[in-house]
Parts: structure tokens; C-alpha cells; sequence
């Protein structure tokens, strides 16, 4: 169980908190990520809070975090910030099968990250997340950016990188 994690430490969690790592495991198991960096990848204990961090071995700004709580997970990283929460009809575990299929969606995603730049420094990063979870977001680096004060955004630098599944999972959302 600990090969996809540095630190693998959940002692002291809920019993849903626990198969949600254990689903967790799982699918990393069955997706086989070839580009997960296991020597910073860890679970832990914060604060009462389980808390899973997957990291990218080259990109560092390719991070899945989530923390799991009893009856809901809020995603971070790359992603900006999600809740899991479940349209599923099973009422008391369907945000825990929630949790385990966003998470197989962006294991399995290509990020794109194009960051702008504008009198040589940041000034819009835009990320996009390709199947099997679609998502677009932009962050603007400074309210100086908002200004029209002469200047033009160059070209902006382009980036892409995935986890290289080696495995496949459909996506049931």
C-alpha cells in the first residue's frame, strides 16, 4: 500500500476516511501513473482532516490535493478548489465513490498551462484540463494587469503534462 507514497499516514482517521485512502490506492493500482512522483507524494494527518497530496515528477505545478472529511472531500491543486459531493442515490458513501471517480478523471486528464507574460514578468496563467475532466481556468497575477498601460502580452509559454496512466478507468460522471 505504500509504494505510491512517501508518508502513508492515516491513523487516527474515520472509517470513511480510510476507504477513501484505501480507494485511493486502489486506483492508483489500476491506473498505474507512470509520472507520479512517489517521493513526494504522501497522505496525512492534519488537524483532524485526512489530507492526499499526488505530485507530478517533473512539473511541479501539476499537484492534486484533497482533503477528506467525513461526508465530503474538497479538491485543490491544479484544479482551483471543488467539493465532491454526490448526485449518486446512495445517500450515506456516494460522495466517496464521487471522490474516487474526479479523482480517476484527472489522473487520467492532459493539463495544458499557458502563462502569459507582460513587460517580462507573470500576468495571466491559464490551465486547461482535457478529458475525461473538463475544465478551463485563468488567474490573473496582479490588479496591474487589469490596466491598460501600454505593453502587449507576448506569446504566452506553453506547457503540457499528464500522470501517463499506463491503465484506463471509464469515467462514470
Amino acid at each position: 500500500m505504500t509504494t505510491w507514497f512517501a508518508r502513508l499516514n492515516f491513523s487516527g482517521a474515520s472509517e470513511a476516511q480510510q476507504r477513501v485512502v484505501q480507494g485511493v490506492v486502489a486506483l492508483l493500482d489500476e491506473l498505474q501513473p507512470a509520472r507520479l512522483d512517489t517521493s513526494r507524494s504522501v497522505v496525512e494527518r492534519e488537524r483532524g482532516e485526512t489530507w492526499v497530496r499526488l505530485r507530478h515528477e517533473a512539473e511541479p505545478w501539476l499537484e492534486i490535493d484533497f482533503v477528506v472529511t467525513d461526508g465530503w472531500v474538497n479538491f485543490y491543486g491544479v484544479m482551483g478548489h471543488d467539493e465532491a459531493y454526490s448526485p449518486r442515490p446512495e445517500p450515506r458513501d456516494g460522495w466517496e465513490a464521487e471522490t474516487i471517480d474526479i479523482l480517476s478523471d484527472l489522473l487520467q486528464s492532459t493539463f495544458t498551462r499557458e502563462i502569459q507574460t507582460r513587460r517580462g514578468k507573470p500576468w495571466r496563467e491559464k490551465l486547461i484540463i482535457s478529458e475525461p475532466y473538463d475544465r478551463t481556468s485563468t488567474e490573473l497575477k496582479s490588479l496591474a494587469a487589469l490596466l491598460p498601460l501600454g505593453g502587449r502580452a507576448q506569446h504566452p509559454d506553453i506547457q503540457s503534462a499528464s500522470f501517463k496512466c499506463r491503465g484506463s478507468r471509464p469515467s462514470t460522471r
